[in-house]
């Protein structure tokens, strides 16, 4: 499933020619020797979307095992309960 979101991702950009950039710092300035300062798009390579689309997926899913295994335990007591009840 993570490598399907990213490839939708990926495909998406691709398709729509958009890029993604640093939102804080959208543009690097780059000296030029005697002229005026140019500037750079500060964007973000296709590999470190991948890595941040990863990680949050690790979350995600750290979180939904996590509350599986509460639902578990929780479940598991409720027929251990009813069990003492039925003695």
């Amino acid at each position: 499933m993570e490598e399907q979101i990213k490839t939708i991702v990926k495909k998406v950009l691709e398709k729509n020619s958009w890029g993604i950039y640093f939102k804080g710092k959208p543009l690097i300035e780059m000296p030029v020797n005697g002229e005026a300062s140019i500037y750079k798009l500060n964007d973000i390579h296709v590999s470190e979307l991948e890595g941040a689309i990863s990680d949050e997926l690790k979350l995600i899913f750290e979180e939904l095992n996590k509350q599986g295994d509460t639902e578990c335990h929780t479940q598991q007591r409720q027929k251990i309960d009813r069990s003492s009840e039925e003695m």
